[in-house]
């Protein structure tokens, strides 16, 4: 049976067989879809892990407070 003589034939249907067919075939390409699926990402941590790691120690808390003060000095003066 060709794709055009089912659409032909499940048009003549009445309309509550034509909405669980919809059912059906929902259910069934849902189910197919995630068995297909590709597996689970990392948890989004796990992938950060290592991505802020430099070579250089970290900034000290007055110097991160006299950037910030001069980024806000420059941008509105």
């Amino acid at each position: 049976m060709r794709y055009q003589d089912v659409v032909d034939a499940i048009k003549q249907w009445p309309l509550d067989q034509q909405l669980l067919l919809l059912e059906e075939m929902t259910r069934t390409l849902r189910t197919e879809l995630a068995s297909n699926s590709a597996p689970s990402p990392r948890p989004a941590p796990a992938m950060w892990r290592g991505l802020l790691k430099t070579a250089a120690p970290a900034p000290a808390d007055q110097d991160l407070e006299d950037a910030y003060t001069q980024y806000v000095m420059d941008k509105y003066l």
